[in-house]
This record gives structure tokens, C-alpha cells and sequence, in this order.
């Protein structure tokens, strides 16, 4: 895989009293990268006020009972959580291993990263979910399909301590990517944050075990694999936004550059952004944007 390269300037705007005062918050920045000015601009969600959650699952091919809790979450996506849903399928793991008759390779280091810090001890599927502790326990991946939902529909969508607005310009000459990411402090925050982007690549086709066949042969030749994690800009657990926490209404303001691995199909990546306690690794607000402009 091609290295993914970056740069980061943080910047510190001092006396917003509220971020409703961000009419446009990219007013005066650059409309391109590169040779190409005129490069595609997308952008993430500028208007959502809530906290959106994360979602990342524990996944892979050789989990027969893994399609299930795919198709749950999808469908949630598209219903009762659209707009404030983001996810992340982990494949690593044993379940995730290639063999013959399953030859497709969804693994990377940093899905093993994952993986290794919060292992799936009681089974597939499983998911984080923003990566909260649940009544004071350590973070584990719930396993439970059930229980996903019921964590799901306890969880605060109101507040956010933080606010992103994320901006990508992709420069077809030169197939870069630049990312611009503003973080809003929503309140004061005393705690170190850092701020992850991670790649995801959506729908590749490839061979899958499910369950849910039974009894007829469990072996899917074409299934397609949703919101992969293929790859992150700068660390697997992020860059460092601040280790002095933030003040109420501070702006923080981070720059990236990178060049997508040719192997992926660009039409199909999506930036996940995200803004974590550094400390617990709690996930305080995600978003996402298209590597490409939508055709």
C-alpha cells in the first residue's frame, strides 16, 4: 500500500461565544490543491448540532453470523439513525484470516490496532459504540445484536461537547486529497483530545460466510462488504489536537494532505473524522466526507 503522507497547522480562534456564529466557515479558504483550482469541493455535515455516534464493527469474512448484525446496522443507518451515524468494519481477528476459499484480504494494521486494543472477547459480531463505558465498566465490544439497539437508543444525540466541520478538496490532476477540519469547543474542556481520520472503502465485492443461508450452503461467493477500514491518516488513535483541552467557543483547525492507494475505488471512500478523549479514547464527535464528489 502506497504511505499516506500528511501535514497538520493548528490554529487557535480565541472569543466565539457560540458556534452559530460560524455563518461560513470556509469563506476565505483556498478553492483548490495543486495545478487544479478549480478542484472538487465536498463537504461534511455543517449543520448538524447533535453528537453523532461511531460505530465500529468487529467483522469478518469467515464470520457466518456477522452478515446479521451488518444488516442491522445498516438498516439503521438508513432509518431511525440517519444523519448520525458513522461506521467502521474492523476486519482482523481470526475470523478475518484468507484462505482459498475466502481470498480477499480486508485486513491492515490499523484495523489490527483496533482490534488488539478493544478485543472482541465475547464473540462476533460485535460493536464499540463511541467507545462509552457502560455503568462504570472498562470499554468492551458488545456483542449482543439486541443489545446494540437498546445502547443505541440510550445514547445523548443532543449534546456535543465539540462541533466539526470538515471540508475536503480533491485535485483530480494530482489525485490529492486536502482536508481542512475545524473542531468547535462546545464547552470547556479541560481533558488532552486528539483528532483521527480514518479511511473507509464502501461495497467491495468479495466471498462471505453467513449463517442466515442455513440450511442451504452458508458460502456467499459475491457479498458486498460495507464501510471497510482501509487505511487512517496519521495514527491509528489520531494526531494530537491539543493537550490542554479547549476553552468554550475555541476553534481548532487542522490541515491534511494525501494520496488514496489506486487499488481502492475512489468513488466508494469516505474520510471518517473524529474527535476522541485521549485518555479513555471516548469518542466525543465523528463525522465523515467523500473522497470524491458523488457522480
Amino acid at each position: 500500500m502506497k504511505p499516506l503522507k500528511f501535514i497538520i497547522a493548528v490554529l487557535i480562534t480565541i472569543g466565539l461565544s457560540a458556534c452559530d456564529k460560524i455563518k461560513d466557515p470556509y469563506a476565505d479558504a483556498a478553492t483548490g490543491t495543486g495545478s487544479n483550482i478549480s478542484g472538487d469541493t465536498i463537504y461534511g455535515d455543517l449543520t448538524y448540532n447533535g453528537r453523532k455516534v461511531l460505530i465500529e464493527e468487529h467483522t469478518g469474512q469467515q464470520c457466518g453470523h456477522c452478515p446479521k448484525g451488518a444488516r442491522k446496522l445498516i438498516s439503521w443507518e438508513k432509518d431511525w439513525l440517519k444523519g448520525k451515524m458513522v461506521m467502521l468494519a474492523v476486519h482482523a481477528g481470526n475470523f478475518a484470516e484468507v484462505s482459498e476459499k475466502y481470498p480477499l484480504d480486508l485486513r491492515n494494521e490499523h484495523a489490527t490496532k483496533i482490534y488488539e486494543k478493544f478485543p472482541p472477547t465475547g464473540g462476533h459480531p460485535s460493536v464499540l459504540i463511541s467507545r462509552k463505558s457502560l455503568a462504570g465498566q472498562p470499554v468492551t465490544p458488545i456483542v449482543n445484536v439486541e443489545k446494540w439497539e437498546s445502547t443505541l437508543k440510550s445514547f445523548d444525540f443532543t449534546a456535543s461537547d465539540v462541533k466539526l466541520l470538515v471540508r475536503n478538496i480533491h485535485d483530480a490532476q494530482s489525485a490529492q486529497n486536502a482536508l481542512e477540519i475545524k473542531v468547535v469547543a462546545n464547552r470547556d474542556i479541560s481533558t488532552a483530545l486528539s483528532l483521527v481520520i480514518h479511511i473507509t472503502e464502501d461495497s467491495i465485492l468479495g466471498a462471505q460466510k453467513d449463517y442466515g443461508l442455513l440450511p442451504a450452503d452458508d458460502y456467499v461467493p459475491e457479498y458486498y462488504h460495507r464501510h471497510v477500514l482501509r487505511g487512517a491518516i496519521g495514527g491509528t488513535f489520531g494526531n494530537t489536537l491539543t493537550t490542554d483541552g479547549m476553552a468554550s467557543g475555541d476553534t481548532l483547525t487542522s490541515n491534511f494532505e494525501t494520496v488514496l492507494d489506486p487499488a481502492w475505488n475512489k468513488d466508494h471512500v469516505e474520510f471518517v473524522v473524529y474527535v476522541m478523549d485521549t485518555e479513555t479514547y471516548e469518542v466525543l464527535q465523528a463525522d465523515k466526507v467523500h473522497a470524491v464528489k458523488k457522480k
